[in-house]
């Protein structure tokens, strides 16, 4: 198995240590002046959409089999340091794991839609404003980008019931790495497999 350690390190943002894991997930005074500003509008539900930092946002809407362990396990390696914790983690993506993106769909109507494992599900309950179809397109992404280091390359299915905004966002983002990546499409009744474009294909 490859150095956890480096792997691990090389998903966060830079001059992340384990001091500062929880303590950076917001930064205070920016988000004080968005609650404050929010605070005039009618649709409070929206401060739970108004964060600044991408992870604070994956770690309060991420659920699923691996999803809802996922930042508690990174929590404790951070606290600890022991390599074990992420390597014993790391096992369970070793067949591949399933992504499901859902924006604004019934959690027991996305399950029979899929009618697999969910072990990866960021779940936003919501219709999402323009503003913040970027956000869950870059919490997507950072989601892809932590399982891929955890899982040494493993393959992962995306299944996406989102705005097709936030699709061709990720698409954009996705498209200059390198990522195992397979999208997964729902038509009659059941998800395909998209084939992939080839570089000779463009």
């Amino acid at each position: 198995m490859q150095d956890v350690v480096r792997i691990i390190i090389g998903i966060l943002p830079d001059r992340l240590n384990v001091a500062s894991l929880l303590n950076r997930l917001v930064k205070k005074k920016k988000l004080e002046r968005q609650l404050k500003k929010l605070s005039k509008k009618k649709d409070i539900d929206l401060k739970e959409f108004i964060v600044s930092d991408i992870d604070e946002f994956l770690d309060t809407y991420i659920d699923g089999t691996l999803g809802d362990k996922l930042f508690s396990i990174l929590r404790k390696y951070y606290e600890t340091n022991d390599p074990r914790i992420i390597e014993e983690f790391s096992k369970a993506h070793q067949e591949g794991v399933n992504v499901i993106v859902g924006v604004a769909r019934r959690l027991d109507e996305l399950k029979i839609m899929l009618g697999k494992e969910m072990h990866y599900y960021l779940h936003i309950p919501k219709t999402l404003s323009i503003e913040e179809m970027k956000i869950v397109a870059l919490a997507t992404y950072r989601l892809i980008k932590i399982i891929n280091a955890i899982g040494g390359g493993v393959e992962i299915r995306l299944y996406l019931a989102t705005p097709l905004a936030v699709s061709f966002l990720l698409g954009q983002m996705l498209g200059v790495k390198k990522y195992n990546v397979v999208f997964m499409q729902y038509q009659d009744g059941k998800y395909y497999e998209v084939p992939q474009i080839r570089p000779d294909e463009l």
